[in-house]
This record gives C-alpha cells, structure tokens and sequence, in this order.
C-alpha cells in the first residue's frame, strides 16, 4: 500500500509466538520499523497482550498502521440516521488514515431509526404497513420480521416469530409539522394497529421501541386499537382523552394480544408524573404550553388510577385503598413512570406491602414515548429494557469489541443526558469493562472537558469545529462529518 509518498511494505515476523505485522518504507534493513498494531490473533490471546503488542509502535509518520477502529454512532437525529452517520464517518477515516481498519456497528436507543437499524445489522425483513399517524391521518409505517433465533438474548426461540416496531414511524414527533405539534391532540392509535398487524400475521414476540413519540396520550390510543374499550371517550384517543375516559375495559386487549411477548427498549428512565413526568418533563418537547402540561398532567394522574383498577384483579380495593394514601403520589413519582407519556408508569400504587402486587406492576420507564412505557407495562405486562442495552446484545457489540483498538461513538449533541442511558453511556460503559478507549464525534457540544473525561471519554470532536454554526452542520451534516477525520489527533 502507498501512504503520502511511501511505500509500505508488508512482512511478518514472531514476537513471544505471535505473528506479527511488519511496515518499512523504502530504507532496506536495519531501518525496519515493526509496526504491531494489528496481528493474528490466536485462541488463546488475551486482550492485554494484543494491546501491548500494538502500543509498542504501529506509525509511518503520523499514521496508525492496522489500527482496528469500531464505529458505533447513534442518529444525528434530524439530519443523519444512524448508519448514514457510521457510513460518512468511515468514508473520511479511510480517506484520511488509510492505514486504518474500520468497522461498523451503528446504534440507536430505541428511538427513530431502530427498525432500519435492526433490519440492517440482523437482516431483518421490512414490511411496510399502513396506520393512523398521530394526528388521525393514514400513514406508511414499518415493521421488521425475523426467525427469534436472532433474538435469544430476550429469551426468544429458534422458530418463533419476531417483529420489531418503533413509535417513531407510528406517532413519531417527526410526523408533526412544528406548528402543529400539540400533545392535546394526538394520539398512540397507529402504534397500537402495527401490534395489532404484527400479532394477527403470527408475531410470538413484538420488540417495541419507544423513543420519538408526539403524543402524551398515557398509551390511551395504542391500548384503545388493541381492543380497550373506554367509557367516557368519543371517537379516537388522544391526549385530552385523559380527562374525559370514566373507565376502560381491557377484556378484549387481553385476548388479542394472548400468547404474545413484547418487549419495550425505552430510551428513558423516567416516571409518569410529577417534575420529571410524561407531560412536564417531555410535553413542552412536544408543543405543550404551559397550561396544556397541567392539563395532561392533572389528565395522567386521573387516567394511571383507572388503569391499575383496570388491569389487576383485586384492583377496585387496591385503588380505594391508595387513593386515600399519599403512597399512591409515591408510586407514580419513581424512576420510569413518565416514560413514552406514562406508559412505563409502574402502578405499584405505594401498599408496598402487597410485594406480589408491586412485583406485577412495578415497572421502569413508565413514562417512556408519553406514558406508553406506563400502558404497556401494566396492562401487557411488557419486559421493559434500556433500549441501547438490547441494541448492543442483539448486534453483537461485545464481540466487535474484542477485536477493536478504539471505538468512536456520535450523536447529534452531546451533553449530560448523553450519560443517562443513551447510547455513549451504553458504549463507553461497554468500552470500559475490556479497556478499549472511546471517542465521540457530535454535531455540537458545549460540555467542558472536565465533565466528559469524567464519564470516560479520551477525545470529543464535534461538527462545529468545522462549520463554526450549528445550522450549516445540520444542513451539511454527513459531508462535514466526512471531513472531521483530518482533525484527529492519534498521540
């Protein structure tokens, strides 16, 4: 290979039994420079020695020879998916660094672009199916299908069949034009016909991503398409029917969707109400004014208590019970309650001494995708996950990991909540355990260095290094970040 002016030539040699890569330019011996950075692996090489062997050298000049870089970006969400941002980043890496391998395991934390994303990596199949979209008009939607042999690591066999569905393509934020973006007013119906469609055509298992929704409707549409029937609600649910429904029957929602597993990758990790709720944490994202918040909020509330009575057995005592407790504001204030507008709410409405009861319904993010986190959980009994954790099991990560010198990881911002189950936290905490370092590349950031050396990154570059403004590195996103490889810094 030629890299600048040199010519490299290739060789091997032994070193502690290990074949290794040799490099020299076009100075004969004694001017050999070996450049162990990369050589065949054996059984049994562990990571420790492969890492010693590359430190001891491995540059022509400034230029890694045979370095293995994994590329695990997330979506720059609004201008690159996933695989664009993976696809861009390694064109400019193999443009500028030629001497560098690289390899490509885009990620997504259970929001847009998930099905895309798994479609890609596990060679899923893609249906496009259409749906209500969150303002009650048709829409084309997409389901991914697959044998369960690529999902064991959810507990699915060889033999079933597994679909995958994002809110995103369903009720997704994107869906709705900015001026028109309020929570009041959409409406979970589409994503509960994809179930539907999924179930109906032979669906075992149904993994469900929650993130990018534009609703803040507690799940109340999705369940009302699977079959729920709500007194007090006319014509199609949405986010004011909170307020107005008098009772639900889930009877038909349980026959439907018998014998069926779902499993939800949430991307947050929030309650159903309260501060950091379905409406007053995510309803202002979603063109909620402040008046509609208290609305949707005071609406979640009255909706969470008909829900559990609902959906457990010995419920109508239950809820008399915490109704006249302060524990009840307790159970909806925990950890995931909010997630998708409240569907993650887990109803362990506070008689903590019911274990079983908390047991059942005690689930994270509940206020997931506007409280579909909340609406799954306790009348489906989904098995709910850290969405980039199940994104980094079912695309093999961990072994991409063992054979990586580096991993860059991206999104479009980086900032706190980058750290908070997203997908850097999920790859630098994955990084850490082997000791490979990570790196990110994001459209902008403007955390100090303190704070991301903190949660173990080595290097951030972002886009606006180059643009210098945030709107010309979202209009020309994947082409800067094409570019931004001539900025690395390899020392």
């Amino acid at each position: 290979m030629t890299v600048g002016r040199e010519r490299i030539i290739f060789g091997f040699r032994k070193v502690n039994n290990c074949p290794i890569v040799l490099a020299w330019g076009p100075q004969p011996p004694p001017a050999i420079r070996v450049a162990s950075l990369w050589f065949v692996r054996r059984a049994n090489d562990s990571w420790q020695s492969r890492l010693e062997e590359r430190r001891a050298g491995g540059y022509i000049g400034n230029i890694p020879i045979l370095m293995r870089v994994l590329i695990a970006c997330d979506s720059f969400k609004g201008t690159l998916s996933a695989i664009e941002a993976c696809d861009a980043l390694a064109r400019g890496i193999s443009s500028a660094w030629p001497g560098v391998r690289t390899s490509l395991c885009p990620l997504s934390d259970g929001g847009e672009g998930t099905v895309a994303l798994l479609a890609r990596s596990l060679g899923m199949g893609v249906e496009s199916v259409k749906v209500t979209g969150p303002m009650g008009v048709k829409i084309d939607a997409e389901i991914a299908w697959c044998d369960g042999s690529v999902f064991r690591c959810i507990g699915a066999q060889p033999g079933a069949l597994v679909a995958a569905i994002e809110v995103a393509s369903c009720s997704g934020l994107t869906l709705v034009p900015l001026v028109r973006r309020n929570p009041l007013q959409t409406t979970s119906y589409g994503f509960g016909e994809a179930i539907l469609h999924a179930v109906k055509n032979g669906a075992n298992w149904i993994v469900l991503g929650l993130g990018g929704s534009a609703t803040v409707d507690g799940g109340l549409g999705c369940l009302q398409a699977l079959g729920a029937k709500l007194r007090g609600v006319a014509g199609m649910a949405q986010g004011s029917s909170l307020q107005a429904i008098a009772g639900i029957d889930l009877s038909e929602v349980r026959q439907n969707m018998a014998g069926v597993r779902l499993v939800v990758a949430n991307d947050v990790q929030n309650p159903l109400l309260g501060a950091r709720g379905a409406a007053r944490a995510f309803g202002p994202q979603k063109g909620a004014t402040p008046e509609m918040v208290e609305v949707l909020e005071s609406g979640m509330e009255h909706y969470a208590r008909l829900l559990v009575e609902g959906a457990t057995p010995d419920a109508r005592l239950l809820a008399q019970r915490a109704t006249q407790s302060s524990n009840f504001v307790a159970a909806v204030d925990q950890t995931s309650a909010g997630a998708a507008g409240g569907l993650g709410f887990a109803p362990g409405v506070a008689l903590r001494a019911e274990s079983r009861f908390v047991a059942a319904v005690d689930q994270t993010s509940a206020g997931a995708a506007g409280g579909l986190g909340f609406a799954l959980g306790v009348a489906l009994r989904a098995e709910s996950f850290r969405g980039i954790e199940l994104l980094l099991n079912v695309t093999g990560f961990d072994e991409r990991l063992k054979l990586a010198d580096l991993v860059i990881t991206g999104e479009g911002r980086l900032d706190v909540s980058s750290f908070e189950g997203k997908v850097v936290s999920g790859v630098v905490e994955r990084s850490r355990r082997r000791g490979v370092p990570v790196w990110v590349v994001a459209g902008s950031s403007d955390l100090p260095r303190e704070h991301w050396a903190r949660h173990g990154l080595s290097r951030v570059y972002c886009l606006t290094d180059i643009a210098q403004d945030e709107t010309v590195a979202q209009a020309h996103a994947a082409a800067i970040l094409a570019e931004l490889p001539k900025q690395f810094d390899w020392s």
